[in-house]
């Protein structure tokens, strides 16, 4: 059976509370408790309520800190509620002791990530390959703190060894292509970036995001009328989804028919 119990009583070890979130500081320090709300939290996940699962969880680690508890409470404050303090906190806490050790450094890695605090990020995905030279997503993510760095050797160096598994991992590489191609394209090395355009089209060819930066490369080209047909493109793809770079497609279809 499985069940869920949501108790204002103080007798049952749940301290009372008047609060909608259930107010952590009132929580009863005891690891029964702590391992009631963990169970429930897991379930909350289990069903995809995960609001739900990330108030749990929080008071499971407020009740009685522990591996599980702080493993579950960085996961779902890195994938669901962008509370990166939170998720390096626990995640430092499971490395501290020894628990989950990749998926805690890839937690990390993803937190520094998002906030722009690039070495840390680096170092993070450096202890994420080395416990898993296969990890395509490392690649692609230190790449990119390399770039932001300004470290476009390495950043390409990164794009292409996770490109070594094209076709071996289940993964989107366009996004390489793609990204990849940006770099030529501030390089001013157009032959180049179109090369790589090309196969990220070859492989999400209705992307928008990809024709959008097709697009924009006719524009870098002079090629005017693609550019424009390629952002219309673009536009059509984006509006489906409401895509963030929508503008920029507006606005290149605009400098192109300003030109022509």
């Amino acid at each position: 059976f499985v069940y869920y119990v949501k108790a204002n009583t103080i007798s049952n070890g749940f301290s009372s509370n008047n609060s909608s979130n259930g107010g952590i500081g009132s929580i009863t320090k005891d690891p029964d408790v702590a391992r009631d709300y963990l169970r429930a939290a897991n379930q909350m996940v289990e069903d995809k309520r995960y609001e739900e699962a990330f108030d749990l969880v929080k008071k499971s680690v407020a009740a009685c800190p522990g591996k599980e508890n702080h493993y579950l409470r960085p996961a779902l404050a890195v994938d669901k509620f962008q509370e990166y303090d939170m998720a390096i906190e626990s995640a430092q806490y499971c490395i501290e002791q020894k628990h989950n050790l990749p998926q805690c450094y890839q937690i990390l890695a993803r937190a520094y990530y998002a906030q722009e605090k690039w070495d840390e990020s680096i170092g993070m995905w450096n202890k994420v390959l080395d416990n898993d030279r296969k990890n395509v997503s490392a690649y692609y993510y230190r790449a990119h703190a390399y770039k932001e760095k300004g470290d476009i050797e390495n950043a390409l160096k990164d794009f292409n060894a996770g490109l070594k598994f094209e076709g071996v991992s289940d993964v989107n590489f366009a996004y390489f292509y793609n990204d990849m191609a940006y770099i030529y394209m501030d390089k001013g090395v157009l032959q180049m970036a179109e090369r790589y355009l090309k196969k990220a089209l070859e492989l999400s060819h209705s992307n928008g995001n990809f024709l959008e930066s097709y697009g924009a490369l006719m524009y870098k080209k002079g090629n005017y009328n693609e550019c424009r047909r390629y952002m219309g493109a673009a536009i059509t793809q984006g509006k489906k989804n409401e895509a963030n770079w929508l503008e920029n497609s507006y606005y290149y279809r605009g400098l192109a028919n300003k030109k022509l």
